[in-house]
């Protein structure tokens, strides 16, 4: 369950909103994604698990959510990074390997265009 975030803390919105679009193949497919996020996961394979052919995945997926199913995936993985980054023990490169991101360096980057910080930053603010 995603709850709403008190405080400077971002919000987890891309889970919420396919957990409030009412569509049980979409909320299936996010399910899927969450137990699967070590996985290199494709758009075909996202089609797949909602049986659509890839191009109508892409046109519907945009239509409902605003954005392409490879950019929801990102936001998955960066926001189960953000909540492992608060747990003591957890390294850059262990938490790469828990959210299917190749390296710490991808991570980073990834992290600083998406919340304006690194990792470490963020961990140092919120913990």
């Amino acid at each position: 369950m995603y709850l709403r975030r008190s405080g400077d803390q971002s919000q987890y919105a891309s889970p919420l909103k396919i957990q409030h679009s009412g569509e049980q193949r979409f909320i299936q497919l996010q399910q899927w994604l969450l137990a699967n996020l070590t996985q290199p996961l494709t758009v075909a394979d996202m089609a797949e698990q909602v049986a659509l052919s890839e191009r109508q995945f892409r046109r519907v997926f945009g239509e409902r959510f605003a954005m392409a199913p490879v950019q929801y995936l990102q936001q998955l993985r960066l926001d189960k990074a953000r909540s492992l980054l608060l747990c003591d023990g957890y390294s850059l490169q262990r938490i790469c390997s828990e959210v299917g991101i190749k390296d710490p360096r991808s991570l980073i980057r990834l992290f600083n265009t998406a919340f304006g910080c690194t990792p470490g930053q963020y961990k140092q603010r919120f913990c």
